[in-house]
């Protein structure tokens, strides 16, 4: 009679295997977090793009910016995170024909005294604020935290006077 001995993997060889696939599943879910921040990162610079050119096509429809509605407890601004008082981020962009729906932050999460809050905020500055020139007339700041990943927007900050927007994605205009 013979005998047939059963080949078979030693627990050595099986914890090396299940230790190799852990290594690779980490790094894929590490990877995979990244692009997603990337990912909401381009999201807000194109939507920052997006609602800045709607902002002049109202402007050419009514000959100025929209004065924000301010949100509760936000200093002003408008922020595209629901409020009290404005549950719906610049609706006259909207209601004017310009855009059929005002994109949000992707997160769209707290206020703008929370860090790591992630919205965007718009507000329509008087002539001359913030040392801004008078002569230009009124300009409005249209932001978003910046990137999750530090990578650059690719568009340039607006500034003037003694307004910068350092730490947010932001643009900006005069009415003149």
């Amino acid at each position: 009679m013979a005998i047939h001995q059963q080949k078979a993997f030693t627990i050595v060889e099986l914890l090396i295997v299940i230790v190799v696939i852990g290594i690779l599943a980490t790094i894929t879910v590490v990877a995979y977090n990244g692009i997603q921040v990337r990912a909401r990162d381009a999201q807000r610079a194109q939507d920052i793009k997006t609602i800045a050119k709607a902002l002049e096509l109202y402007k050419i429809q009514t000959g100025n910016y929209p004065v924000a509605v301010g949100s509760t407890g936000q200093g002003g601004w408008e922020i595209s995170v629901p409020t009290a008082s404005n549950s719906d981020f610049l609706s006259v962009l909207r209601t004017s024909g310009v855009m059929s729906k005002v994109p949000v932050d992707p997160i769209n999460s707290g206020d703008m005294y929370t860090a790591g809050s992630r919205f965007y905020h718009y507000y329509r500055y008087p002539a001359g604020s913030s040392g801004c020139d008078a002569d230009r007339g009124p300009f409005y700041i249209l932001a978003a935290r910046s990137g999750e990943s530090g990578s650059s927007s690719g568009i340039p900050p607006f500034t003037c006077g003694t307004y910068g927007a350092a730490g947010w994605i932001s643009t900006g205009s005069y009415t003149n």
